[in-house]
């Protein structure tokens, strides 16, 4: 089931946050995620974000801003399971143009994006970690 973020998800979405990330951008080093979780933790109420529960427990969340897909998560047990794909497909039907970056060394996100109709529009280097990144979009 996928739902819109309340308050009290607050702490299972930023421990989902900060596992995904030190897992999936192990190139990145460890500091420079934690050194953002206070940062995000006062961004996520503010954005749109929609959380995908399993059994009544937040398994996966996306965070939007307009068209802008700011993050995609799933807790590394539920993976491969369709829920990053439920949640793309949930967006999918509101919004007719996204947008979202995404590290080139993160394939296995790269892929699924790919999969999921997006494509690549430019590409740099991110200035804080210095590793490249694309920006893909995806329209209806």
């Amino acid at each position: 089931m996928i739902r819109k973020f309340q308050n009290r998800d607050l702490p299972r979405v930023m421990e989902i946050w900060l596992a995904s990330n030190l897992e999936a951008h192990h190139f990145v080093s460890s500091e420079y995620w934690l050194g953002k979780q206070n940062l995000v933790q006062t961004l996520l109420p503010q954005s749109n974000v929609y959380v995908f529960l399993h059994n009544g427990m937040i398994v996966g969340f996306m965070g939007l801003h307009d068209d802008f897909i700011e993050g995609l998560f799933v807790d590394r047990m539920h993976r491969s399971r369709g829920i990053g794909g439920s949640l793309m497909d949930f967006v999918k039907s509101v919004h007719g143009v996204l947008a979202l970056h995404v590290y080139k060394e993160n394939v296995r996100a790269y892929e699924f994006y790919l999969k999921n109709g997006f494509t690549v529009s430019r590409e740099w280097d991110d200035e804080e970690t210095g590793k490249r990144v694309f920006e893909m979009v995806w329209q209806k």
